[in-house]
Formats: structure tokens, C-alpha cells, sequence
């Protein structure tokens, strides 16, 4: 007997993965409001945990339209 390692588990995407098509082609600039909205995902750091915080933004003056703090990264 000796020293055998665990079984390896999948750690994988239980939905599929859904690629969107590129509409802005890197123009980040609007003309009026709404024309163009945008997202980000961003990871922050707090007590030794993470927190993500995602944003809606118009790209015509950068107002934050929405957001949502969350302590997983997930759809829900």
C-alpha cells in the first residue's frame, strides 16, 4: 500500500457557454443615451473574501446605471 491521490473532480461550466456577437467593434463612444451600454465584473477584495461587483454602464456620459455587489461570481 501506498499513497494514492484523490479522484479528480471537474470543476466545469454546468451551462453552456454562450459567445455574443462583437457590436461595438471597440467604437466606446455614444451619440445620445442608451444608445450603448456596457458591463464589467470587478473583484473586490474585502476581509479576506472576495465580492463582485458588477456595473452597467452608459457609454454616452459613463453613468452607472445599475449595479449589483455580490459574494459569487454567478448569474443569479
Amino acid at each position: 500500500m501506498g499513497w494514492s491521490p484523490d479522484k479528480r473532480r471537474y470543476f466545469g461550466a454546468k451551462e453552456a457557454l454562450v459567445i455574443s456577437e462583437n457590436r461595438l467593434n471597440r467604437e466606446f463612444s455614444a451619440s445620445r443615451p442608451n444608445e450603448k451600454w456596457v458591463t464589467d465584473i470587478t473583484y473586490l477584495p474585502i476581509q479576506g473574501r472576495f465580492y463582485y461587483l458588477s456595473a452597467i454602464i452608459d457609454l454616452f456620459n459613463n453613468e452607472v446605471i445599475a449595479y449589483r455587489i455580490s459574494k459569487r461570481n454567478n448569474i443569479r
